[in-house]
């Protein structure tokens, strides 16, 4: 079982690697204990594309819309 991470724009590998550490220590999400678990993670540097007229301001770190 395996839990995935996407990334999208201006991320560094070290806030990546800091976040999973945060997750697997403070145990906020539960795993069964059956199964090995590990994490997949996907980064993008590419900028999320924007639409025109779209007035939304993009971050420069990682954001969830």
């Amino acid at each position: 079982m395996a839990s995935c991470m996407l990334y999208r724009g201006d991320v560094v590998l070290k806030d990546v690697n800091m976040a999973m550490a945060t997750i697997k220590t403070k145990r906020t999400i539960q795993f069964v204990n059956w199964c090995p678990t590990g994490f997949e993670v996907g980064i993008n540097y590419q900028p999320p594309p924007s639409s025109p007229g779209e007035t939304r301001p993009w971050c420069s770190g990682p954001c969830a819309y």
